[in-house]
């Protein structure tokens, strides 16, 4: 199966086993508008029932507008994922862009389950923006809470990033685990590390992702991604306007 297809697949089975396992994300004081942080991004997936590979890209996520929906004020939260080579050789990028309670995106939300609109774009020449009905992964695989199983640890962390070494003096570096039944012989163990910064828009400076997949107890994949601070700033535009 092509490397992108095969990406989004297991993305699509990881939604069965994240939306709910967070509540609230890694915010610790919502950024103001037009805030954006861009990571490095690695991802390898591995296993009998994968065709081994690895690659490099971009990881993005931007808050491009307000808006205001039954009284409650909202954000557009925009996730770009971009990836050096793709099936054909070429680069490929994918946007969401989610529309969600601010509430939501504050200690004890929940910006997955509650999205109120979803769009999504990618480079294939052939897509225009889309929306999309249900929930989405994507967030989730950003977003993280604080569950009652996770262990925080608090002490220095180095992450590198474009501009030299960022060292955090003090900073929460969240584990957690959680295992679902996705299926009568398949069985998901997620685990998270995410190393949490207020500086940063979001909250997140690093994060390692690695989801196990088995079938009838027998390992079948694991994929890692993992996201490590590039830059951040204001400004940001939205690379779906037509989703308003």
């Amino acid at each position: 199966m092509p490397t992108v297809r095969r990406l989004l697949t297991i993305v699509f089975l990881l939604s069965a086993s994240t939306h709910s396992a967070h509540a609230g994300g890694p915010v610790q004081a919502l950024p103001k508008d037009g805030a954006w942080v861009k990571f490095f991004l690695e991802w390898e997936l591995s296993g009998p029932d994968a065709a081994d590979s690895k690659g490099t890209g971009t990881w993005s996520v931007r808050s491009v507008g307000t808006k205001t929906v039954n009284g409650e004020k909202c954000r557009w939260i925009e996730i770009e994922e971009h990836l050096d080579k793709a099936d054909d050789g070429k680069p490929f990028t994918r946007w969401y862009k989610f529309l969600v309670r601010e509430n939501d995106l504050k200690r004890g939300g929940d910006p997955v389950k509650n999205a109120i609109a979803i769009w999504w774009k990618d480079t294939d020449p052939n897509t225009t923006a889309k929306k999309a009905d249900g929930t989405s992964p994507w967030l989730a695989m950003f977003l993280r809470g604080t569950p009652k199983t996770g262990k925080t640890v608090a002490q220095k962390n180095r992450v590198l990033w474009q501009k030299g070494d960022f060292v955090f003096q003090r900073a929460e570096e969240q584990r957690q685990r959680r295992t679902t039944n996705i299926g009568d012989d398949r069985r998901m163990t997620i685990r998270d590390v995410v190393w949490k910064k207020a500086e940063i828009p979001f909250g997140a400076a690093a994060v390692t992702f690695t989801a196990r997949l088995t079938r009838n107890g027998k390992h079948s994949w694991t994929w890692v991604r993992k996201l490590s601070l590039a830059d951040h700033g204001t400004g940001a535009k939205s690379m779906l306007p037509e989703a308003k």
